[in-house]
């Protein structure tokens, strides 16, 4: 193990990234057979076959994935090292925060611009991402942070809770009353979001009280399923962030309030274990405490319920 160098390891998660040698190359900007011969010399002083190379894409063994897991501990660390240097006088750099989309368009606008201020040196690098693609990125040391619905229940995960939205029932029925039960929910045209979008899982949960199986119409976006909904006679759920967004009339119109309890979602910046960035948490936790809606941060829990994102 004494001469194995960072260099090689760094070789090794680009052909896990890659899944093929040449494309690992030009990622790490080497030639082919320079990266090859390195990861043969790394396994030789391992003991170990790291990848199937008669597979395409090229297959990760038992063994490799227990070195990769280690490398990429190795490289958390340096990384840690040098945030910390980096940032023992203020916050500067990149971040890398991904959000879930039924969440960006809502939370961003409310903190992006204040953060910047707060933190000149610091830039946002954001994407918009479902869950499952979000949390594998985060994994992967592609992304530092994510702002997403929880609890994941996730041993490599890293949580940390910032508030709790309510659902409303957003409907064009003429049944719809100022406050429903669970119970009560228009559900004979259910409009929801597609598959992909965790809401649409917690959606579900609170409509299976009823055994709701008639969906009307799958999309990718609140805004089309509200449009739709305002044409013609149907239901679906919304988040509190949206619900504020909403107009006056909108909101007298279309939307009706749960009783207690009130079914939430908890929303909470996630890190991966392996690659905790805890002063960037830190500062995207005050600033986007310091612009959410107060409601959202003080809803009591023995008069809500948080639903399970699965």
């Amino acid at each position: 193990m004494r001469n194995v160098t960072i260099t090689q390891l760094k070789y090794v998660l680009a052909v896990e990234e890659t899944r093929n040698f040449a494309n690992a190359a030009k990622l790490c900007g080497i030639s082919q057979p320079t990266l090859s011969m390195m990861i043969k010399k790394l396994e030789e002083e391992l003991g170990v076959i790291l990848f199937d190379r008669s597979k395409s894409p090229t297959i990760v063994t038992t063994d490799g994935e227990k070195i990769i897991i280690r490398a990429r501990k190795i490289f958390s660390e340096l990384s840690g090292l040098e945030e910390d240097l980096r940032f023992a006088k203020e916050l500067c750099g990149e971040i890398r925060l991904g959000l879930i989309p039924t969440l960006a368009p809502y939370l961003l606008p409310l903190f992006y611009d204040h953060f910047h201020k707060e933190h000149p040196q610091a830039h946002l690098k954001v994407f918009e991402l479902q869950t499952d693609h979000l949390i594998g990125q985060l994994k992967r040391d592609k992304l530092d942070i994510g702002i997403l619905a929880t609890p994941l229940h996730d041993s490599e995960l890293v949580e940390q809770a910032l508030f709790c939205e309510r659902f409303f029932i957003f409907s064009n029925s003429p049944r719809m009353k100022p406050k429903l039960n669970w119970n009560d929910i228009p559900t004979d045209s259910l409009y929801l979001l597609s598959e992909g979008h965790c809401f649409r899982h917690q959606t579900l949960q609170i409509c299976k009280l009823k055994k709701v199986d008639n969906i009307s119409f799958q999309g990718g976006q609140f805004e089309t399923l509200l449009q739709l909904i305002k044409k013609n006679r149907g239901v679906t759920l919304i988040p509190e962030l949206l619900y504020h967004q909403l107009s006056e009339h909108d909101r007298r119109k279309y939307v009706s309030e749960f009783t207690p309890p009130v079914p939430t979602r908890e929303i909470s910046l996630v890190a991966a274990r392996f690659f905790l960035h805890e002063k960037k948490m830190s500062a995207l936790a005050e600033s986007i405490l310091a612009n959410v809606p107060v409601a959202l941060q003080s809803h009591r829990r023995n008069s809500t319920q948080i639903i399970p994102i699965a």
